[in-house]
């Protein structure tokens, strides 16, 4: 008889993994559940209770009913302490079924029928007891059901239970047609009608649909596999197009990616209740998780150089100061630049977009993000503390951007502008807006350029970030594309031979006025203009004084073209909250984490080849 063998085996139900699911609830208050962490991951956090009587109990609440897959378990990984009057023996209790220290039980609290209890804290051989993890089929804790909304962990008197980790694991099979069976997702997380779940990593030989197999070792984030070997042999990227050649390639087995922001960024990223938690996409459903899984398992390879890591920035940084302006998305490479420089990175503080000055009570936890309002006034300007001194600046703004950029002189964050040493600059998708046939996209870097000239300081850096283009269809999309030209040519009529790189004003001004069917090009948000007009910067700055031509660069991301996967696409309709389920695809944004890490990465390798590194104390011209 063949045997079965599992494609993935993965948490399709991350229940608390450092922060609880947030489709969950718990009957503890924050000051005797949710615990201050010491493990290695900054910002985790362990759900920790101390039952005070007999029968207490730590009570999880889904708001949905789940209804399981086949052969799913429920996995824990946890620790027991208790104190010496509960060490000496089990309840004997005729209530109790379960004569543990700690009992786990699951059921649907609806039906109140009487639950198994699986026991957990059978014996301590010390207060500081190991982490043990237990594996429990779901058939043992629900019988026949596989229908629950409730786990109920009932303690002794004097006992302690600390959880690191609460999941519901299965074996997740290929389907004849190269992806997941849906059936095989917890019920209420399954994705909405018509979206396509990734393809699953093949499994290793003798893994025979368990879920204990090892697969083999991940490269670090956003560092090819073939690098490791070969690192010191190739010279450092430029920056100058060298970056550009190259290939995206797979460098994890994304079976090995438990918690997508633990592996990305070596921290928890919060659960947010805003508006714009949709992305944080792996918090949403258990197929968000595997989409975040596949896409962060692909790194960019250039062929003849290497990109050096994020960490150790705040040190070349030093005392000086670096300023993000732009939309949403450059507020997205913000916060990348920021969480992947982990421990280097201080408390978020939202400033008054006024005065610049802290707003009252505005200073955001470490583990949180002023991104939870992204789009409000509270979260426009923010900065964050780095640990060698340094500062970044966010200034997050959307259609008044240009005009503001035009007349800096009157805008209120014009201070900040001329004290930073460095700018980065993107404008983004929004000048479409004001200019749909990008007739005056020149004329306008024109005028921004002359005015950074004007207000910049004598000794600051100015980097222009090229942007990159949607991708229709990005629910579908399971890793990176080809090449770039295959990004472009899903803008293009299906079966056109139009010249994807060449723009013609008038065709796309009267597209703004007939329907879409008599567009040239499947491009109703004109992605292709910004990219195809952006060396207009360049080309403005190097009319210029030399001494500010020699201090503008043009950061080229446009590899990032690619990453058609990684979008936050359907992530908002995953969610628990029905009001967004008809909330529209999103194939722009990415998610966190995702590719727009890589505008993080290649900034810091260009100021880092190009920018002299900051002096020991104070900084550097």
């Amino acid at each position: 008889m063949a045997t079965v063998k599992a494609d993935a085996c993965i948490a399709v139900l991350a229940i608390f993994d450092g922060s609880l699911h947030h489709g969950w609830d718990w009957n503890a208050t924050e000051r005797d559940s949710l615990l201050a962490s010491d493990r290695p991951s900054a910002c985790s956090r362990m759900l920790r209770t101390s039952f005070r009587s007999d029968g207490d109990e730590l009570i999880l609440r889904s708001r949905r009913l789940v209804l399981l897959p086949s052969a799913a378990r429920f996995s824990v990984k946890y620790s027991c302490t208790a104190a010496t009057s509960a060490i000496h023996g089990p309840s004997q209790s005729r209530e109790r079924p379960c004569k543990a220290h700690v009992c786990l039980a699951a059921l649907d609290a609806a039906t109140q029928l009487p639950a198994p209890q699986v026991p957990l804290c059978t014996r301590f051989e010390s207060s500081l007891a190991p982490w043990n993890e237990v594996h429990v089929p779901a058939s043992m804790l629900l019988g026949g059901s596989r229908r629950f909304d409730e786990l109920r962990f009932v303690g002794l008197p004097g006992v302690s239970l600390t959880i690191a980790e609460l999941s519901v694991t299965a074996a997740l099979f290929r389907a004849g047609s190269g992806t997941a069976y849906p059936s095989q997702l917890p019920r209420y997380l399954l994705p909405p009608v018509g979206y396509t779940l990734p393809t699953l990593p093949r499994a290793r030989d003798g893994s025979d649909g368990r879920c204990d197999a090892s697969p083999a070792a991940c490269a670090p984030y956003m560092e090819p596999a073939a690098a490791q070997t070969t690192r010191q042999q190739l010279p450092l990227c430029q920056m100058d197009g060298d970056h550009l050649r190259g290939r995206w390639e797979q460098s994890c087995d994304p079976q090995r990616i438990g918690r997508p922001d633990h592996f990305a960024y070596g921290r928890s990223l919060p659960v947010l209740q805003g508006g714009f938690d949709y992305r944080f996409c792996f918090q949403q459903s258990a197929n968000e998780r595997l989409r975040s899984a596949e896409a962060l398992s692909w790194s960019w390879r250039p062929d003849g150089c290497r990109l050096e890591p994020v960490r150790g920035f705040s040190e070349w940084l030093g005392e000086r100061t670096l300023l993000f302006v732009g939309d949403s998305l450059t507020a997205q490479h913000f916060y990348s630049l920021v969480w992947l420089l982990g421990g280097d990175a201080g408390t978020e503080e939202l400033l008054d977009l006024e005065s610049l000055r802290v707003q009252q009570g505005a200073g955001v936890n470490r583990c949180a993000t002023s991104m939870n309002s992204e789009g409000g006034g509270a979260s426009r300007v923010s900065r964050v503390r780095l640990r060698h001194g340094g500062v970044v600046y966010k200034v997050m703004r959307h259609g008044e951007l240009e005009d503001e950029l035009r007349n800096l002189s009157r805008v209120s964050w014009l201070k900040l502008v001329r004290s930073v040493d460095i700018l980065l600059l993107n404008v983004g998708h929004w000048h479409h807006r004001r200019d749909p046939g990008f007739a005056r996209y020149e004329e306008d870097a024109e005028a921004v350029t002359r005015q950074l000239e004007l207000q910049l300081k004598p000794s600051a850096h100015v980097v222009y970030r090229t942007t990159n283009v949607g991708h229709p269809g990005c629910e579908s999309a399971a890793r990176p594309l080809r090449s770039r030209l295959e990004a472009w040519s899903a803008l293009a009529p299906e079966g056109g031979d139009a010249d994807l790189f060449t723009w013609n004003s008038t065709a796309q001004l009267a597209r703004q006025t007939k329907s879409l069917k008599d567009s040239l090009f499947r491009d109703p948000h004109s992605w292709r203009g910004p990219p195809l007009f952006e060396a207009a910067w360049a080309e403005s700055a190097a009319r210029r004084r030399p001494d500010f031509a020699r201090r503008f660069w043009l950061l080229n991301v446009s590899f990032v073209d690619q990453r058609a996967d990684g979008h936050v696409a359907g992530a908002m309709r995953a969610g628990v909250l029905g009001s967004r389920q008809r909330f529209p695809l999103d194939c722009l944004h990415y998610c966190f984490p995702g590719p727009a890490d890589y505008w993080a990465l290649a900034l810091v390798n260009l100021l880092r080849r190009q920018v002299p590194a900051a002096r020991q104390r104070g900084a550097a011209a």
